[in-house]
């Protein structure tokens, strides 16, 4: 897989404004007049010019730092930050594959069998065929990371401390969507089904390349629109020609470490989703349980911290999502 210079240069225009993001919304929380965006804290941030740090001071003063304000809800920087977590999560491969984004929580039709095409002699009845469809409504679900940094360290360092928000709430969300995306676990109130779910693995021999050749003709009867192969780095480089091959006839490669051992091919174009975007917001009045496993609803036992009194921030990430395949358009086999 190579990049050229535009890819490269595009990327990190994504990643600087995804940084911004971050960076603009902890302007809320510096010393001084509510809203007010100070010159070193301008300074710190090198790329940002006087000008925009104006646009945005006026933003702070009168706008609420949540997806109703102009700060780290505003369209432009969650939009970055969504490709920030797009560009590192296999999700955002298949997207960009050909999958079918639809709007969550609306009914559509899910092809379920397609139409057949026969010969026919000279003056002979033409055969009809039928599509087959099945009803499918995606509501959105919430994948969330929340982390709490000390005010010191967020604002008493440089700027790349803010790059380590950015990179980390990124990849918490990136990692957690494609776990969930190629594991077998079934649908529940608050997660999608994996797409792996009900998918019976497919027996795989030979070389790998013969194993990996095997998986992409189950898929779509051996005839996927759009063909996309999700395997890890480690299988990847046993597969350095192969995959040269694969990409120069229209099949998309992606490496993620959720394939682990296994080969999962996707037919994109039999992949429906639902992506509402992503929404940040920063706090330091809350009080909150630090707890990876908060308690719900809260008991006799439940300790809260306030934010305010620890002098320290919450970033929360929120991403709204769901997804869900034709039946056969996944296949998968654990490599041999």
């Amino acid at each position: 897989m190579e990049f050229t210079l535009s890819d490269l240069t595009a990327r990190e225009e994504l990643n600087t404004k995804a940084r911004a993001a971050i960076q603009f919304a902890l302007a809320q929380f510096l010393p001084g007049h509510p809203g007010e965006v100070s010159e070193r804290f301008a300074e710190r941030m090198g790329y940002w010019g006087r000008k925009q740090v104006a646009n945005w001071q006026q933003k702070t003063a009168v706008s609420p730092l949540d997806t109703t304000g102009g700060l780290a809800g505003s369209q432009p920087y969650r939009a970055a930050l969504v490709g920030e977590v797009d560009r590192i999560a296999a999700f955002g491969a298949l997207k960009r594959a050909g999958a079918i984004q639809v709007p969550p929580n609306v009914t559509g039709a899910l092809q379920a069998g397609g139409a057949t095409a026969s010969w026919l002699g000279e003056s002979g009845a033409k055969p009809v065929s039928a599509l087959s469809f099945s009803a499918a409504a995606l509501p959105g679900r919430k994948l969330t990371t929340m982390i709490v940094f000390s005010e010191e360290l967020l604002f008493l360092t440089d700027s790349r401390m803010q790059d380590v928000v950015t990179r980390s709430s990124a990849s918490a969300i990136a990692a957690a969507t494609d776990s969930a995306l190629f594991d077998a676990t079934a649908a529940s109130a608050s997660r999608p089904a994996g797409l792996l779910n009900g998918v019976a693995a497919t027996t795989l021999s030979g070389t790998i390349a013969e194993q990996t050749a095997l998986v992409l003709n189950a898929i779509s009867g051996g005839a996927a629109a759009r063909p996309v192969i999700v395997i890890s780095l480690q299988t990847a480089m046993r597969l350095l020609g192969t995959v040269r091959d694969l990409e120069a006839i229209g099949v998309t490669v992606i490496i993620t470490p959720a394939a682990t051992n296994r080969i999962i091919d996707v037919d994109a174009a039999g992949l429906l989703f639902v992506d509402a975007g992503l929404d940040l917001a920063i706090s330091n009045q809350a009080d909150v349980q630090m707890e990876s496993a908060p308690a719900e609803p809260d008991s006799a036992s439940t300790v809260r911290i306030s934010l305010f009194q620890r002098n320290s921030i919450a970033i929360r990430a929120e991403r709204t999502l769901n997804w869900k395949a034709r039946a056969d358009a996944v296949a998968w086999g654990t490599i041999v």
